[in-house]
């Protein structure tokens, strides 16, 4: 398997983040970057946050101190912006009783078929967001998003993001710098997903620093336990579904810690099930179901490239499927030869084809980047393929959204601006695939 790093541009500076397993769990986060005593850098002391009774949720907006007078005696935060509003009928903070059945949730010890329906639309938190795949998914299974949160430091990623999303989506930031003051600000949270850069995981990588160096990106993973745990603590009672991704080609130590701070086993899931481009990653969660989409050496590959290249340009696949596409150029070769003849003549695989296979819609990346600029970022990427399938068993859990696909997004230079204007971007083929359902396919 090709598995070239990823160079993801969360890595820290030498004289940032100087954190070890156990400082990352216990680190302080009262975060004071003003100068003022335990106070976050939107300006929020520890003592800002009133405890608020159970079922009643914040405003998305973070709060943030406008020097104005507080009317609360325990709040630097306007009425405003500490102010409770209808959620619907929001989830019962009582836990749900495990009544002896099969437990697949490792928080409430029931499944997810025991978990009482929200009404309302999921709240998100994406760590490492890069150009945000987990909320393509979302849109693509038909689930409303009522907030979605967001960590990224990558300015090409996030241009991809803010362009898509910009108006339905909050930034964060730098996953490093989010306290227990601001997480308490956005809660409740119904889920968190992410997966920290692999760069210094990978075999690949002769110069890998490992988890443990604070002066690799490895080190992150740490802060995605911390803000799980810390979002746990904060959350009032909401049921937190999580999901973590990172490489398969790791060293076993490194596995086995990953293991030990998430309190599971990983599954391996290879996207060659979903489209036709291999690529193999290990899956932490506690959504239930997981499990069965682990690959089977039995299963057929039952998509084939020509499906995703563009019609009508006369290209033909040379190959039935694509290698790990990774940040690098050469990943798009194979076998020393181009996947592609246009015309009869060799020919690269083009971004929207690309863009196409990973399950997002055509010209998603296209923001005024370069293509290899546009390959990174994919390269970095999740497969929303792969993503819609692990977050399939949430469906029931929110209000179904009646637009299945993408609200505002380009296909080709048009708009998806209604219903009937929404596009499957599978291939008729791979929609018709036997002993095999997409997700969202019913």
């Amino acid at each position: 398997m090709d598995d070239t790093p990823c160079h993801n541009g969360n890595r820290p500076s030498k004289s940032a983040s100087d954190i070890s397993p156990s400082d990352a769990m216990d680190m302080d986060t009262a975060g004071c970057s003003n100068g003022q005593s335990e106070r976050t850098p939107k300006g929020c002391s520890v003592a800002q946050l009133r405890k608020r009774k159970r079922g009643n949720s914040m405003d998305d907006t973070p709060c943030q101190n406008d020097n104005k007078p507080s009317t609360s005696s325990e709040s630097g935060c306007s009425v405003a912006q500490l102010r409770k509003r209808k959620r619907g009928n929001s989830m019962d903070d009582t836990p749900c009783q495990n009544d002896n059945k099969p437990s697949t949730s490792s928080e409430s010890g029931c499944p997810v078929a025991q978990l009482e329906k929200r009404n309302r639309g999921i709240r998100v938190l994406s760590l490492f967001d890069g150009i945000s795949s987990g909320f393509v998914a979302l849109q693509k299974l038909g689930i409303p998003v009522e907030a979605y949160y967001y960590s990224e430091i990558d300015e090409l990623g996030l241009r991809v993001a803010k362009k898509h999303f910009g108006d339905l989506s909050h930034s964060l930031g730098d996953i490093r710098s989010l306290t227990s003051m601001k997480l308490q600000c956005i809660t409740p949270i119904d889920l968190v997903m992410g997966g920290s850069p692999c760069n210094e995981l990978s075999r690949v990588n002769p110069y890998r620093l490992g988890l443990n160096d604070p002066r690799g990106s490895g080190a992150l993973f740490y802060h995605f336990v911390r803000v799980l745990k810390e979002l746990r603590e904060v959350n009032h009672g909401t049921e937190i579904f999580w999901l973590f991704e990172n490489v398969r080609n790791m060293n076993d130590s490194y596995l086995k810690e990953i293991n030990k701070h998430l309190g599971k086993e990983p599954v391996l899931i290879d996207s060659r099930m979903f489209t036709a481009m291999k690529r193999e990653r290990y899956f932490w969660s506690n959504i239930p179901g997981m499990e069965l989409l682990q690959k089977n050496p039995q299963d057929s590959h039952p998509f084939q490239l020509q499906e995703f290249l563009e019609k009508h340009q006369n290209r033909k696949a040379k190959f039935s499927m694509l290698n790990t596409v990774t940040t690098q150029p050469n990943s798009l070769i194979i076998n020393g030869s181009s996947p592609v003849l246009m015309n009869g003549q060799p020919d690269r695989m083009w971004m929207t084809e690309l863009e196409a296979l990973f399950g997002f819609p055509r010209s998603y990346t296209d923001v005024g980047l370069n293509d290899q600029q546009r390959q990174a970022l994919l390269g970095r990427a999740w497969c929303v393929h792969v993503i819609e399938a692990i977050l399939k068993p949430l469906v029931p859990l929110f209000q179904k959204n009646k637009r299945p696909f993408l609200r505002c997004l380009p296909l080709l230079g048009k708009k998806i601006d209604s219903p009937k204007d929404s596009v499957d971007e599978r291939p008729e083929s791979s929609k018709k695939a036997p002993g095999l359902q997409r997700p969202g396919d019913q």
